[in-house]
């Protein structure tokens, strides 16, 4: 997160889905950006308060954002983001998974079982992702 005073110009965001985070970048968050901050999320919707976000684009205290996840997927058509010129959408591809690089994580995978070690990025159900 932020820490207050801070003079961070971009906040990237890539927080799970998870119990702990949703709600929990807002108004307090976008407070402790400095004036004319941009804001880059493509973590989970969730994390994100949109009418707080909005209320900072609007105000000029945030003066943009580019977001590839929302709460709700996808986005709506009436959704407020769509109608701000501040606001850059994608769709959902915060990151690109090719045939090559998920042939190496699966491998690695396997690699990591025949040899007894835990494989990198086990879903852990209780944290939620």
């Amino acid at each position: 997160m932020v820490a207050s005073g801070s003079r961070a110009e971009i906040l990237v965001g890539r927080l799970p889905d998870a119990p702990a985070t949703q709600g929990t970048v807002n108004k307090d968050t976008w407070a402790k950006l400095p004036p004319g901050a941009f804001v880059i999320y493509g973590g989970r919707g969730s994390a994100g308060v949109d009418e707080d976000l909005i209320a900072a684009l609007t105000s000029g205290h945030i003066a943009g954002a580019a977001l590839d996840v929302f709460n709700t997927e996808p986005l709506p058509t009436e959704h407020p983001y769509w109608a701000m010129d501040n606001v850059f959408i994608t769709p959902h591809v915060a990151s690109l998974t090719t045939a090559d690089s998920a042939t190496q994580v699966i491998k690695e995978g396997i690699d990591a079982l025949e040899h007894g070690r835990t494989p990198d990025n086990v879903v852990d159900l209780g944290q939620g992702y």
